[in-house]
């Protein structure tokens, strides 16, 4: 008998509290390539062979203990029997489950978030909020459209919370990429970051790695891009800004910003993406 292949694994908890850990596991890759080398693997009758598993995502989840139990979809082939319709599902004992403690939350140093949140935007890449739809989660989101069949998206990120329902009237804002043009027609919104998070309820102060703008001369506290945008209003309690997408630069958590000339404190640094 020869198993062609994982189809598909999941790992179904729970916790001690019958609190349900957020664990999205997705994935379908062996722990030990060199195990299986040709991607098969061969049963004689009545023997067993030992899969190692590892998934390549994973969803948020609290600190606490659960009970961890998984799950193997197979399809198969069977020498002497023709058919496309054999599959072999494989389970552990859900009557003696694996008990794990996770003594943090998941993501909560910089560097798990920024795990988290690439396989997050990419799983949500093929799921944008469309004009009209609810925001399921909350996010920085960037405005995608179409222009002949050609996908262009917005140079900032908007942040949105769950519930908030997208815009059904026409966007207008700067095109990534775009030298000055504008996007300005109707946009989904895809998922691209954590918005900025307090570090505790009613707090005004932000967790440094979820923080969406800085001041110039401080240390940087999300990688990635970081683009100028200058006071272009008097209004103070409804200020404009005008963005310099001349500036966009790349930068690490922990580096310095750059200074942003000619413009004294009236402009400070905005994150617009990984």
């Amino acid at each position: 008998m020869n198993i062609l292949g994982v189809s598909g694994y999941r790992v179904g908890s729970k916790g001690i509290d019958d609190d349900q850990l957020g664990l999205a596991l997705a994935g379908h890759s062996l722990a030990d390539p060199e195990q299986f080398p040709d991607g098969e693997i061969s049963l004689a009758p009545h023997s067993n062979q030992e899969l190692k598993m590892k998934t390549n995502s994973i969803g948020k989840f609290s600190a606490g203990a659960y009970d961890l139990n998984i799950g193997a979809f197979m399809d198969m082939q069977v020498i002497g029997i023709q058919s496309s319709l054999l599959r072999v599902d494989f389970h552990s004992d859900y009557k003696n489950p694996t008990r794990i403690t996770f003594d943090h939350d998941y993501p909560s140093t910089p560097q798990e978030r920024e795990q988290w949140e690439a396989t997050h935007r990419a799983s949500m890449s093929s799921h944008p909020v469309k004009p009209g739809e609810t925001f399921a989660e909350d996010g920085l989101y960037r405005a995608v459209t179409l222009i002949s069949g050609v996908r262009y998206g917005s140079l900032q990120v908007t942040p949105f919370k769950a519930g908030d329902v997208a815009t059904t009237e026409n966007v207008k804002m700067p095109m990534d990429g775009g030298n000055g043009v504008n996007i300005n027609g109707p946009v989904q919104w895809e998922w691209e970051a954590t918005a900025p998070t307090p570090v505790k309820q009613w707090s005004f102060d932000m967790i440094d790695d979820t923080r969406q703008f800085c001041e110039a001369g401080s240390t940087c506290p999300r990688s990635g891009r970081w683009v100028a945008r200058r006071y272009a209003g008097p209004d103070s309690l409804r200020p404009e800004y005008r963005h310099d997408a001349s500036s966009l630069v790349t930068l690490r958590r922990g580096q310095p910003m750059p200074s942003i000339r000619d413009t004294g404190e009236r402009a400070d640094w905005e994150w617009v993406g990984a």
